[in-house]
């Protein structure tokens, strides 16, 4: 199966009709939470079972719609209330004020999916983030509000190239991954993303079976965006440079962040860039690495309306 040329509208017709309800069941659970953190001790249990159980109602109608990443970020939020509910985590104006951000976020969030805007779950991430954090989890990843079909392969032009020699592409790679990681100025590093670039582009256009070819072109693509400054190297980033030695002499598993999330579309950008950019799962537009996060419209105190974006 390879992605299709052009992005599949996504379909604003079952959201439009649970819209609304989901809207409303946000806002009462985050009034109820906040009466929860400012109101006495007594009440507290009470009014935290009333937020989990309107956060339940707009889980329920979220169920009817398919809108990739908003469900994990409910999960984390009920999570939050479970563990101000035990006592594991003080349910603090501060502390709430994390799940009630979320809550404004999905509503914006799904305010622009009816009003036409192509799906980006990562602009939810910082929500996800701070939930998590909050939580104390302690890796969090931004992949982890997208999902990939990996049966999915990309439209590639022919293999010019033979059979891979894993171990030289390796050496490649490694000689260039720690002073890489190491360096801290934008010129020297991008000399060395595209260091990188280059060991992996043989990987790329070698004759090997789509699924890999697939996974090694979006990593290379990955990396020449990041050698020419299209895209910033930040801790992401070296998160995954530094996964690719275990995908080496083959890679095992998922397809790892690259495949999941390509980079905008950039005029000046290779043909072969522009060729991963379709995303591997066809009912979603390729997000914006930018992660520009949604401003939460929560209404129920002034503060909600901040953004957390750390």
């Amino acid at each position: 199966m390879t992605s299709p040329l052009h992005m599949v509208a996504f379909d604003t017709g079952p959201l439009s009709w649970v819209i609304g309800e989901i809207r409303d069941a946000l806002e009462r659970s985050g009034s109820a939470l906040l009466d929860a953190a400012t109101g006495s001790s007594d009440a507290q249990p009470t009014l935290l079972l009333h937020a989990k159980t309107h956060l339940h109602q707009a889980h329920g109608a979220l169920q009817m719609v398919d809108v990739e990443g908003v469900g994990l970020l409910t999960g984390a939020a009920e999570r939050a209330l479970d563990a101000f509910k035990d006592g594991k985590l003080a349910c603090t104006p501060d502390t709430a004020q994390a799940v009630r951000d979320a809550y404004g976020a999905i509503g914006e969030y799904l305010e622009e999916l009816v009003a036409g805007t192509q799906p980006q779950p990562l602009r939810l991430f910082p929500y996800y983030r701070a939930l998590q954090e909050l939580l104390r989890v302690e890796r969090i990843h931004p992949s982890e509000l997208l999902s990939v079909d990996g049966l999915v392969t990309l439209d590639l032009p022919p293999p010019s190239g033979g059979a891979p020699d894993y171990a030289r592409c390796r050496a490649s790679f490694e000689k260039a991954l720690l002073p890489y990681l190491k360096s801290s100025d934008d010129a020297p590093r991008a000399r060395h993303a595209q260091a990188l670039s280059e060991a992996l582009a043989p990987l790329a256009d070698a004759s090997i079976d789509a699924r890999a070819r697939t996974f090694w072109s979006a990593l290379h693509s990955v990396a020449a965006l990041v050698g020419s400054q299209q895209l910033a190297g930040d801790l992401y980033i070296k998160q995954l440079f530094s996964q690719v030695n275990s995908q080496l002499p083959e890679p095992r598993g998922k397809c790892s962040w690259p495949t999941r999330c390509c980079a905008t579309p950039c005029s000046s950008s290779p043909p072969r860039l522009n060729s991963t950019r379709t995303p591997t799962r066809p009912s979603c537009a390729a997000p914006s690495v930018s992660m520009v996060p949604c401003r939460p419209t929560t209404t129920s105190a002034a503060t909600a309306r901040s953004t957390r974006t750390r």
